[in-house]
């Protein structure tokens, strides 16, 4: 029996192992090399190919084609400003809207109305009120939001009550306008 004994202070390290790892390496790094030369030599050509063919196109030609594309970019852009002005006017949130009212209404003031006037970016309302304490909550509470406070009264009447209000005496028929809504 043979007993080996290493008196070395540092590690064996397995330099024919170590080498060959290299030489793998080296190897694989120089397929990938010559892969990446060969490519870049095809694309080259190719490249070449194109300019080859791209010179051989006429720089201009005088049939009038490229006035029409020059007419139908400028159809296209008038088109896409049109579609952009109805986009615009669709934008406004209307349900946002219809919670601000709801939350702005007192007991006793019922809306039966809202047209909407996008031309001058105004909402006509027209409601229904018990009497003048309710329409006068209704308007206090909407010139205490600021996104509401630009409203006139139009018109106020007191009728006598009609179909769902036939069981009020009279009612105070009103109609607002509310500007710069959207």
């Amino acid at each position: 029996m043979k007993l080996h004994l290493n008196l070395a202070s540092r590690g064996y390290i397995n330099r024919r192992m170590l080498n060959l790892a290299y030489l793998a390496i080296i190897a694989i790094l120089g397929l990938l090399l010559v892969f990446n030369l060969l490519s870049l030599f095809q694309l080259h050509r190719h490249s070449q190919q194109i300019e080859e063919m791209l010179s051989r196109i006429p720089e201009k030609r005088d049939d009038g084609k490229g006035s029409d594309l020059v007419r139908s970019a400028d159809t296209i852009t008038k088109q896409v400003g049109f579609a952009n002005e109805i986009l615009k006017k669709r934008r406004f949130q209307w349900s946002t809207f219809l919670d601000r009212m709801e939350s702005t209404l007192p007991e006793g003031v019922r809306l039966r109305s809202i047209q909407p006037e996008s031309g001058s970016g105004s909402v006509r309302l027209e409601g229904v009120a018990r009497g003048v304490p309710e329409l006068r909550s209704f308007l206090e509470r909407l010139s205490a939001d600021p996104g509401l406070a630009n409203y006139f009264l139009l018109e106020q009447a007191v009728t006598k009550g009609e179909g769902e209000d036939s069981g009020l005496a009279e009612v105070l028929r009103f109609s607002l306008q509310l500007k710069g809504i959207f």
